[in-house]
């Protein structure tokens, strides 16, 4: 995996873990924002990053060893 699609991965995972943390735990629109300052994408009104479903559909097919793998690559 390149390093560029290795970051955007982790990138990616964050955002995502983060979107789905606000299902349990509330953020403010803030905190959202600063939890996932490196993101890319637009942003729902609340803060979420909008991430392209064409992603989310190619994250799925990852294993979770493999995401974990790069979270940790990326601190």
């Amino acid at each position: 995996m390149t390093s560029g699609r290795s970051a955007l991965l982790a990138l990616l995972m964050f955002s995502l873990c983060a979107s789905m943390c606000a299902q349990l735990i509330t953020f403010s629109r803030e905190q959202m924002v600063a939890t996932t300052a490196e993101n890319p994408y637009e942003r729902f009104e609340d803060g979420r990053p909008k991430v392209p479903d064409a992603l989310l559909e190619k994250l799925r097919g990852c294993s979770l060893e493999e995401v974990w793998t790069v979270l940790q690559q990326h601190g």
